[in-house]
């Protein structure tokens, strides 16, 4: 320990408990393993505005990828299947292209069918709307979707623009 040769030391071995008291400092100035990760992770979008009927609950056709470390987002579903199980932090933006003062509107995350956050607003001062929930997933069935309800009095459209509608979520702690 603290020469110049490049061997491997073993502290420990399978099974052992390795203590590090209180007031150690651990330096790490080469690659970190083994410490855990945030993936799987994904960011989404839609390619082309969508158009949602009033007084429906839509299912958001996110259909393009930013990010998608573990292929777990399926565009053709427009569902987040992480096979990973873990804690998940998961979020949504949507914007509509109408900014009628009297809509009342709200976005949804759903885990597999189930309702798992839901987020009302109103377009008086902008029609867009932001929100994110922590979800347990199993890692082999579970599934995440993204819903839209708008009550304008008529069919509205999601704005495609990137940085005003998307989706996204990344594991923030193992199950």
């Amino acid at each position: 320990i603290g020469s110049t040769n490049t061997s491997t030391i073993n502290i420990g071995v399978s099974g052992d408990t390795v203590n590090i008291p209180s007031g150690v400092t651990i330096a790490n100035a080469g690659t970190a393993t083994g410490f855990g990760s945030n993936t799987p992770a994904f960011f989404v979008q839609r390619s082309a505005n969508q158009s949602i009927a009033t007084s429906t609950l839509t299912q958001i056709q996110f259909d393009s990828e930013t990010l998608d470390t573990d292929s777990a987002f399926n565009v053709g579903s427009h569902r987040f299947t992480p096979q990973v199980s873990g804690y998940y932090l998961i979020g949504m933006n949507v914007r509509l292209t109408s900014d009628q003062d009297f809509d009342q509107n709200y976005i949804q995350i759903n885990k597999n069918s189930s309702i798992v956050f839901q987020s009302y607003w109103e377009n008086k001062f902008y029609n867009g709307h932001f929100g994110q929930t922590v979800i347990q997933l199993n890692g082999s069935t579970d599934y995440v979707t993204f819903y839209i309800h708008q009550n304008r009095g008529g069919n509205t459209d999601i704005n495609a623009n990137g940085t005003e509608t998307f989706a996204f979520g990344h594991r923030i702690l193992g199950a």
